[in-house]
């Protein structure tokens, strides 16, 4: 069974990146699993409190369920809504330094972030989380049957983020970036230009500096009347103020 994923670039750069444990998948469901309980537990004991028992009994069983929907909401959409809008981990993937990522590398889809969290009813809410760890433990990538039908796998960000230094380019001081447009820059598009700054000069380089501006400049919509080779090397240098000054 194999450890990794590999990815490959569009300049067939292949990256190897290791895939999750069961151990650490296991203990950040577990943190994630505290913290979804340590909610519950604040809110209903809040609510014991406050006397709701009393008040529930006064009111219509429509506005009853609508209260415990909202209560459960955060609960039940908890790993859906951290996924889609965390970069594919939740809090307990980030602490355990966890990432949902397509097979591809990039980031999956909302759908496929849908179909993920619809499947956990059947790989941790079914037989106390049986289906999952064996669906996990006989996968060859490591995947529940959620991962499988959503076309994801769980990796170590380690690796990802050592990658992703790599791409980083020493700045000046004080430096002030040109194009916002360079924030939704991702890895692999600066990975390539590197790259293609590295070969050797001639028109073979010289084509693909051109190549890369154009789908850059059409990818992301850049305007601009720079010459290829400077708008590129902004570019990288813009990605990297963002990168490094994010958050």
């Amino acid at each position: 069974m194999p450890d990794s994923v590999v990815w490959t670039n569009a300049h067939n750069v292949r990256i190897e990146v290791p895939l999750a444990s069961i151990g650490m998948r296991i203990v950040a469901y577990i943190i994630d699993m505290i913290l979804i309980s340590s909610y519950l537990y604040f809110v209903l004991s809040t609510l014991g409190k406050l006397g709701i028992d009393s008040t529930i009994r006064q009111v219509s069983d429509t506005i009853v369920v609508l209260l415990f929907i909202v209560i459960l909401s955060p609960a039940i959409f908890y790993s859906l809504i951290f996924e889609l809008f965390n970069d594919g981990q939740s809090i307990g993937k980030m602490v355990c330094n966890l990432k949902v990522t397509s097979q591809t590398g990039k980031s999956p889809s909302s759908e496929s972030f849908l179909l993920r969290w619809i499947f956990r009813l059947i790989d941790l809410k079914l037989i106390g989380q049986f289906i999952g760890l064996m669906s996990a433990l006989l996968s060859s990538k490591r995947q529940r049957i959620g991962d499988m039908v959503a076309d994801t796998v769980v990796v170590n960000t380690n690796v990802i983020r050592r990658a992703l230094h790599e791409t980083y380019t020493k700045l000046p001081e004080r430096y002030t970036p040109v194009y916002e447009e360079a924030k939704r820059l991702n890895r692999e598009d600066i990975s390539i230009i590197k790259e293609i700054f590295k070969m050797e000069l001639g028109p073979a380089r010289d084509a693909l500096i051109i190549k890369m501006n154009r789908k850059i400049s059409e990818t992301y919509n850049i305007q601009s009347d720079a010459p290829p080779k400077r708008l590129l090397s902004t570019l990288v240098r813009d990605y990297n103020y963002f990168k490094l000054n994010e958050g």
